[in-house]
């Protein structure tokens, strides 16, 4: 799945310019209101401390690859909510600019990849390795 990652930069694009909320005191066991989570209600920061903060020990998902990147393409369409117009050398213009900044990623990413498996019940019992982040590559 591609989810938001909270970078010094990210933060700010996602804090003040974006409609979903990006809260880093989001509460991971209770997320949303008790009237419970609208259609576009979200909080970006939740994919970031979700890793951040992983629980070491067995767990029914273990991330096998996570890649954070700045999406450049994506941002140069203003989301996904609307449809836009967006000349097609905007977005090989961004493809290009993604490349070139790729060493200041880590930075700056917007957007993260993460690849999760199903762990066995049996592994994940007797390996006693923490599922989340035991294999995880963040960054290019």
């Amino acid at each position: 799945m591609i989810e938001p990652w909270i970078t010094p930069l990210s933060f700010l694009l996602y804090r003040y310019f974006h409609h979903e909320d990006c809260s880093l005191k989001v509460d991971l066991k209770r997320p949303f209101e008790a009237q419970g989570k609208k259609a576009f209600d979200g909080n970006a920061a939740i994919p970031f401390k979700l890793l951040k903060y992983a629980v070491p020990g067995p767990q029914p998902l273990d991330l096998i690859r996570a890649d954070s990147f700045l999406g450049l393409p994506y941002l140069v369409t203003l989301g996904f909510k609307y449809a836009r117009p967006i000349p097609q050398t905007l977005v090989d213009f961004a493809r290009v600019c993604e490349r070139w900044l790729r060493p200041i990623g880590r930075f700056a990413a917007t957007r993260i990849l993460l690849v999760w498996q199903k762990t066995s019940s049996d592994s994940a019992s007797q390996s006693g390795k923490p599922s989340l982040g035991c294999r995880r590559r963040l960054g290019r």
